[in-house]
This record gives structure tokens, C-alpha cells and sequence, in this order.
């Protein structure tokens, strides 16, 4: 079969795709070869052509990162397959720690028990929670890593909270 001739905007789809997790134009631009301003170009023009698709995925920003995701409120039907890299076990934990951040990790202890010593060393180890001591405790929040991963484009912490909070909704 002869090679197709492709274009930078489809290298760049594919470097997004292959990616798995937002990345910025500059990394997309050194994986691909292409010059910085062909990727913010191209990045562009795939955000047009998903978004007038209007189908299950979209090209987005998240931050200075670019993502290719799941289009909002299909997330939560496939949702189970992206945590998988997370496990299970440690997403309750997680979930509070985003919700209610920040939060002392005593609180914490007392809302859920003692897995949260466990949890939170994982969690930190896994780069989707920073810790800081505070008083006789540590205060808890989430990182960029974490709404990274789960496609989260909230600004600040009243818009987080509104986000979860509907999910948790819509998982009930």
C-alpha cells in the first residue's frame, strides 16, 4: 500500500492522540518535528473542526496544555476505563480530598477512618495530591495532574467543587 503524504494538522491529531494526557504545544511541536507556530496552527484548526463535529471527542485547552478528550457528559458512561490507572480503591479519597480541598488530613481521617494514612501516601506517589504540613496535621489538595486526568477545566475551587458535585450526582 502506498504512504499517504500527511499533513502537520494530522500529525499533530496523532501526536494528541497518542499522548493520553494534555500536552503543551511545545512538546507536541519537538515529538512531531514541526515548527512551534505550525502546531498552535494546527491545534487551532483541530479545535474548529471537532468542535463543529459536535461528535464524542474534542481538541481542547486545558490550561497552556492541549488534550484530546471526551466531549462533557460523555465522561461519565466510559469514565471507568481512564480510572483504571488509578485504583479503586484510592478514588473515594481522592474525590473528597478535590471536593473539599483544602483539607487537613485529619479531617479526613475522621470523615472516612485510618485507610487515609495508606491512601495518601499513594496518592502523593501517584502525583495527584500535594500535601503541606499545617498545625499538627497536613493540608490536603489535588494537582494540575489530577484534573488533567480526568479532563477537569475548572478555573478555581467554587468551580471544582460545582463540577464534582454534579458528578456525584449523576453517579447516584
Amino acid at each position: 500500500m502506498p504512504k499517504k503524504n500527511y499533513t502537520e494538522t494530522d500529525m499533530v491529531e496523532a501526536a494528541l492522540f497518542t499522548a493520553a494526557r494534555p500536552v503543551t504545544p511545545s512538546e507536541v511541536a519537538k515529538a512531531s518535528r514541526l515548527e512551534l507556530e505550525e502546531v498552535k496552527a494546527s491545534l487551532e484548526e483541530l479545535e474548529e473542526d471537532y468542535t463543529s463535529r459536535n461528535g464524542a471527542l474534542e481538541v481542547c485547552r486545558i490550561g497552556p496544555k492541549w488534550a484530546m478528550k471526551t466531549r462533557e457528559g460523555l465522561e461519565e458512561e466510559v469514565i471507568w476505563l481512564a480510572s483504571a490507572e488509578i485504583p479503586e480503591k484510592l478514588l473515594q479519597t481522592v474525590a473528597l480530598i478535590a471536593y473539599h480541598q483544602p483539607i487537613l488530613q485529619s479531617k479526613l481521617v475522621e470523615m472516612i477512618g485510618t485507610k487515609v494514612y495508606e491512601d495518601i501516601k499513594d496518592l502523593r506517589s501517584l502525583g495527584l495530591v500535594r500535601a503541606k504540613p499545617k498545625s499538627h496535621s497536613l493540608e490536603l489538595t489535588v494537582t494540575n495532574l489530577f484534573l488533567e486526568k480526568f479532563g477537569i477545566k475548572a478555573r478555581n475551587r467554587d468551580e471544582l467543587r460545582e463540577m464534582l458535585a454534579a458528578r456525584m450526582e449523576q453517579a447516584d
